[in-house]
């Protein structure tokens, strides 16, 4: 016995009631006149269905795109023949439920054949056979399903998903796996809560389209808040610095440490979005005609004003200028120079070098010490740190994510004779 087709809960201020889904279709996806899904709608002076832009039923919106074309469904008896076949297939169901995350099975009409208990966990439901037949937006309770004429993917704001959009690829005889990201909007106990997952799509034996899901929804927030975070913080941070100024012009700081305080706080606040940005991908490389000599000395000032370079000696040897992004090339000075300094003892002489040849521009930091075999083998890790529970482990890496991935260069060290050097190359014609 086939259990009973789902449902969808359509709310209103006036009434709520329970709406027999998917809708009878005609040829072309669209609802008969007659349909359940349709006469449950409110209904405009011109007969159309309106609904609110919370996705509760409302005051009628107007759309300015046109919803997308869906298949037409198959009927439920059909979909849970063909959940049978894919339950019967033990290689597909292996697979479906080995994925750590929510996945499907979706027939070529986009209705669900198929689901791991990933997916049903994390929907809140309590067995495969409810959600059999729904399209996937439907099973998650996206608020768009029930706004367009025929459910999930007929909405307009479906015409933005990128789950939607691939799976039009698909029909259109698309055939290699596709990554995408898709927005989903769920209602809960009159809560809306917004989703964000990556979406795979593939293809599988007999026609049938497995979807794989990630939710990265956490991700993208912490994205947002930390955009938010180095915003607003370098602003106050900015502020403070330019009261330290003032207040030194006017001589008003009699230690003198308010203004170099400042700037380390606005250094590390820059460093760590710099470093958030590249580890992301997001971060942009603005070339322009660097001095190296200036550079290099502008770097060692604000290392022996800092705290870490205190009691160290440092010798600068500099010449030459370089097409490169001054920004990003400063901050690898910075972390080579702040790493070599810790990794000292106030008298020592720590040297750095910075000269622009015909075929490229080498740069280097050298300190006394001596590194060990463990520690050679780990430098460029992230969050590997030499330093015991004060060390954050991302300086070196930082230096090698900068470099070689958005200067297009080149950093190695060697640690022999009693002296560690790093080496950052940067070749000609290598700065684009």
């Amino acid at each position: 016995m086939l259990p009973a087709p789902p449902t969808l809960l359509i709310k209103s201020s006036s009434r709520t009631g329970l709406v027999p889904h998917p809708p009878s279709c005609t040829k072309g996806g669209s609802p008969e006149r007659g349909s359940d899904l349709h006469q449950s709608l409110p209904q405009s002076d011109d007969g159309r269905s309106s609904l609110g832009a919370s996705g509760h039923l409302g005051q009628a919106s107007v759309c300015a795109t046109v919803p997308p074309k869906t298949p037409v469904r198959l009927d439920h008896k059909q979909v849970f023949e063909q959940w049978e076949t894919v339950r019967a297939n033990a290689m597909i169901i292996a697979m479906l439920e080995a994925y750590p995350g929510p996945a499907l099975i979706l027939n070529d009409r986009r209705q669900i054949v198929a689901a791991n208990q990933a997916f049903l966990t994390a929907c809140g439901h309590t067995g495969e056979e409810v959600v059999v037949a729904q399209r996937p937006g439907e099973a998650m309770g996206c608020v768009e399903a029930i706004k367009g004429h025929d459910g999930c993917g007929s909405a307009a704001a479906c015409a933005q998903c990128g789950a939607g959009h691939n799976f039009q690829r698909f029909e259109q005889g698309h055939r290699e796996p596709i990554h995408t990201e898709c927005l989903i909007t769920r209602e809960a106990s009159g809560q809306l809560s917004s989703f964000e997952f990556a979406a795979g799509l593939s293809r599988l034996p007999g026609g049938w389209t497995l979807l794989a899901l990630n939710d990265i929804s956490h991700e993208k927030r912490r994205e947002v808040l930390e955009r938010c975070f180095f915003h607003d913080v370098l602003n106050s941070a900015a502020g403070l610095q330019g009261i330290a100024t003032l207040l030194e012009l006017e001589g008003r700081d009699s230690t003198g440490l308010l203004g170099p305080a400042a700037q380390a706080l606005v250094e590390e606040l820059q460093h760590h979005r710099t470093l958030s940005a590249a580890e992301s991908g997001t971060l942009q490389v603005s070339l322009a005609t660097v001095d190296l000599a200036a550079l290099a000395h502008e770097v060692a000032g604000v290392i022996q004003r800092s705290p870490e370079g205190s009691g160290r000696r440092l010798q600068i040897q500099a010449n030459g200028s370089w097409l490169c992004d001054r920004v990003l090339l400063r901050r690898v000075l910075l972390n080579l120079l702040k790493n070599a300094c810790e990794a000292s003892a106030a008298g020592d002489i720590i040297r750095m070098t910075c000269e622009a040849h015909k075929h490229g521009a080498l740069l280097t930091v050298e300190n006394p010490g001596e590194m060990n075999p463990q520690a050679r083998l780990q430098v460029f890790r992230r969050s590997f740190t030499t330093k015991g529970g004060s060390g954050h482990g991302i300086g070196t890496w930082s230096v090698k994510l900068i470099t070689e991935r958005y200067l297009n260069g080149q950093v190695s060290f060697s640690s022999d004779d009693g002296r560690v050097t790093f080496r950052v190359y940067l070749p000609a014609g290598g700065q684009s």
